[in-house]
């Protein structure tokens, strides 16, 4: 509850879908969060089970051991990563069903890098019918001469909460 005299709470911040998360990209990400979260479970298994187990007579400590490392180590990284496939597939639905179009006028360029890969990083301004008008920024991989200021994009913007997608010309096969 608000005070009498203080001011609105301030609109949440715009946020761009993951581009990087299209389907194919959803696909290999699922695959990465299996080869995190499978083998910590498979050696416990194996231990359990193997040659070396608990019925057999060799040890199997060290079967046992590393399955359980491995599983409380790498369980949360393929959480993680599974949390982020959802919510961007989520994302993309949202902005499928509720998103209407916009536009977004790049409105400043700067290089950058993305990972060891060059990029920029794009200023817009991000304008559509029934919008408020907001700025918000946007990575691209590469570098593009066509995307400078002033240049015009297609978007689509969620008006509920600014989750916003940018046309940049630029996409992965895989998305």
């Amino acid at each position: 509850m608000s005070n009498p005299g203080s001011p609105p709470p301030a609109p949440p911040a715009p946020r761009r879908v993951g581009a990087e998360t299209g389907p194919g990209w959803r696909l290999v990400l699922q695959g990465l969060a299996l080869l995190l979260l499978l083998p910590g479970p498979a050696l416990l298994v194996l231990g359990l089970l193997g040659d070396d187990g608990p019925l057999a007579e060799g040890p199997a400590w060290p079967a046992l051991v590393a399955g359980l490392l491995m599983t409380v180590v790498l369980t949360p990284f393929g959480l993680v990563v599974l949390a982020a496939v959802r919510r961007s597939r989520l994302d993309h639905d949202r902005l499928r069903r509720s998103g209407v179009p916009a536009t977004a006028t790049v409105t400043a360029v700067r290089p950058t890098t993305i990972g060891d890969e060059p990029g920029l990083d794009l200023t817009l301004l991000i304008a559509g019918a029934g919008l408020t008008t907001f700025e918000a920024t946007c990575l691209v991989d590469g570098t593009d001469a066509d995307l400078v200021e002033g240049t015009v994009l297609t978007a689509v913007v969620d008006p509920s909460d600014g989750l916003f997608d940018v046309e940049t010309g630029r996409r992965n096969p895989l998305l």
